[in-house]
């Protein structure tokens, strides 16, 4: 990502409210350690999935065990996401990220050790795994509703985050396996462990949950970003301490202050139609993302008699576009940006979302080419990037006041997706004799819903949530 590039064009962006955009670029090292966090949270959540049939075989568990064990990721993930939100709005953003790398760390360096104790003690770690990386979606909206400049810096870096993240999650099927063959299951999951322990250590040095704090950003830098950010609070550990009283400085205090702004952020948001909206969007994207990771290997398998490993071999060959696409996005978002309004970019961003994603899930569900599928699926990732672009500004500028926990509201209804969807696969498979030509109703009437609720309801500025509910 070219430094100079980002300047020429964000000084070329009327999005840009301050007339004079720094010549120093230190700011580029925090998002360099934001995208690197993301590659890194993104390749350890797949190494796990990946290496649990291998521990599967060494400890002669059963596959409904095994399952359990990767469920117990998600039961402990999807229900904190919210209180993830607000204790990153109270905390802040850099000691939720030492948060979720330590602890995440922690879970990887101890569960060899308890799987050969307890399988019950593993998948109470693996929970707890899923409990600590709940928050680290609010976190990154928390932090970057405080570090990315409005207009073609939020898109560029919000892109090559996403990038790592989807290579992350694609190498990791490829580098698993290569390890646990030369070292082991036990010794990887420790590897991996170090690294995200290293990650850790790098926000505890180096990060800071606001610009105003950080050690090593020019205050030209400084200035630039509050000026043109959507949020200019400062919170957390990163407030003057002369500021706090002594009830914050309590784990008591602290923890009746996150619930308190859980509880105030609820009931706003519950009440408000622009943010309603929002989480039916990102339902709708969740429902598409969950069909795909269930389905795909079986419906190649199922529709053209293919054994395991081509299907497999197509699935993730047709992959590679969710790599390409943010690349192909932010060059749309960067031409939106200095051609028409915030609200256009975001009910574009999520409504060819919605649009593109649903119909090429019903093509999918009724291709009976090869050729047609994997076109479809490709298609599928495209529409699922360009949700990323209007979401992202949806909870960064519709939500501010609560951005983390609308981020993490809307993930957490989201997330349920991936619990309902996969029985009512199967339901709609036997009514169609193993076939998958139904599957695709539920997300066509989920994406119909989130295009009523969405399109008409998000609003061309930010919205002061709180103030509008009053």
């Amino acid at each position: 990502m070219s430094s100079v590039s980002i300047i020429s064009d964000m000084e070329r962006s009327p999005k840009i409210n301050n007339g004079d955009v720094p010549n120093t670029q230190k700011r580029y090292y925090a998002y360099l350690l934001l995208i690197l966090s993301a590659g890194s949270v993104h390749f350890q959540r797949q190494s796990y999935q990946t290496m649990v049939p291998y521990i599967g075989n060494e400890l002669n568990l059963t596959d409904y065990t095994e399952a359990g064990l990767i469920s117990a990721f998600y039961y402990g993930y999807t229900p904190f996401m919210t209180l993830g939100g607000a204790s990153a709005e109270i905390l802040g953003a850099k000691s939720m990220f030492v948060f979720i790398l330590g602890g995440s760390a922690g879970v990887l360096l101890l569960l060899p050790f308890a799987l050969r104790y307890s399988v019950r003690m593993s998948w109470f770690l693996v929970f707890m795994l899923g409990a600590v990386q709940s928050a680290w979606v609010p976190t990154v909206t928390v932090y970057n509703s405080l570090w990315l400049a409005k207009g073609v810096e939020t898109s560029k870096v919000t892109s090559w985050k996403n990038m790592l993240g989807r290579g992350g999650r694609l190498v990791s099927p490829m580098a698993v396996p290569i390890l646990i063959q030369l070292v082991g299951w036990p010794v990887t999951s420790q590897i991996i462990g170090l690294h995200m322990g290293g990650m850790c250590f790098a926000w505890f040095m180096l990060g800071a949950s606001n610009p105003r704090t950080c050690s090593f950003l020019p205050t030209e830098e400084s200035r630039f970003l509050e000026a043109n950010c959507t949020a200019t609070d400062t919170v957390g550990e990163d407030e003057d301490v002369s500021a706090k009283t002594k009830s914050q400085k309590t784990f008591v205090g602290t923890l009746t202050k996150v619930i308190n702004r859980l509880t105030a952020g609820i009931k706003v948001l519950v009440k408000n139609p622009v943010a309603l909206s929002v989480i039916s969007a990102q339902l709708s994207h969740n429902m598409t993302q969950a069909f795909l990771n269930i389905s795909l290997n079986r419906l190649f398998e199922q529709k053209f008699n293919m054994g395991s490993i081509e299907a497999g071999t197509r699935v993730a060959f047709t992959g590679i576009t969710s790599l390409l696409t943010p690349f192909i996005i932010v060059s749309i978002e960067n031409w939106l940006i200095a051609r028409v309004e915030t609200v256009s970019i975001r009910r574009i961003g999520s409504g060819l979302a919605i649009l593109i994603s649903t119909t090429s899930v019903v093509i999918l569900t009724a291709a009976t080419t090869v050729f047609t599928t994997q076109l479809c699926i490709a298609l599928i990732h495209i529409g699922l990037a360009l949700h990323t672009m209007g979401y992202v500004r949806s909870i960064s500028e519709v939500g501010a006041e609560y951005r983390g926990i609308l981020a993490g509201l809307s993930n957490q209804v989201a997330n349920c997706a991936g619990i309902v969807l996969p029985p009512t696969i199967v339901y709609l498979r036997s009514l169609a004799d193993g076939s998958y030509k139904y599957t695709g109703i539920p997300m066509a009437l989920c994406s119909i819903v989130a295009a009523v609720f969405y399109l008409p309801l998000v609003e061309t500025e930010s919205v002061n949530l709180k103030k509008k509910n009053e």
